[in-house]
């Protein structure tokens, strides 16, 4: 709409003109919004019949249909060039890899929030969110997606500690320097992050 508005005071002198012609030219439903609006064509610089000027409104109920028949179509042209497809269920019992912990979970139930799961880790049980989980079976290894992200370290799928992301762990580089005069012993803390 705005690039079409554009196009128009790029095109012509007269602003007033340009949208007459514009509000009277039909759409893709066949309809102008003139006739929408007042049920006639209007008259322009164009020469026409004047039959065309007489009132006849539209069906109302035939452009809807075409209207939204249009949106369908053009979503699906969208969705189609992008390879945009809508995420399939999960299942419970499905076996799933939750990227973000890097392990392999066991599907529980849907959650309250759309599109999140309840998995079962071995050492607890989480919510995430249906990007964070690919679906795989028991025979397969750990699936590409997952494998492939350079932030993981590769773990087998029969992995069976599967723990929470951490923070920074401060462990000393060697035992004689825990106890060095001078140099501050630092607290060992172990935080779990929230995702």
């Amino acid at each position: 709409m705005v690039r079409t508005v554009k196009d128009l005071l790029e095109k012509s002198s007269n602003l007033f003109l340009a949208l007459l012609t514009y509000r009277d030219t039909p759409g893709v439903s066949g309809v102008s919004p003139a006739q929408l609006l007042i049920g006639r064509k209007l008259q322009t610089r164009l020469l026409g019949l004047p039959e065309r000027l007489l009132p006849a409104l539209p069906s109302h109920e035939t452009f809807r249909a075409q209207d939204s028949a249009t949106k369908v179509q053009q979503g699906k042209n969208y969705n189609f060039h992008h390879s945009a497809s809508p995420p399939s269920p999960l299942k419970p019992g499905d076996n799933v890899w939750v990227k973000d912990i890097g392990c392999s979970d066991r599907v529980l139930s849907p959650a309250q929030r759309p599109q999140a799961y309840v998995v079962e880790t071995p050492g607890s049980i989480l919510q995430r969110n249906h990007r964070l989980l690919v679906r795989f079976s028991t025979g397969q290894n750990i699936p590409e997606q997952a494998a492939a992200s350079p932030s993981k370290p590769e773990r087998s799928q029969q992995s069976s500690s599967c723990s929470l992301p951490v923070g920074p762990l401060r462990v000393p580089s060697s035992p004689e320097m825990q106890g060095s005069p001078g140099e501050e012993s630092l607290p060992q803390t172990q935080e779990q992050v929230r995702m």
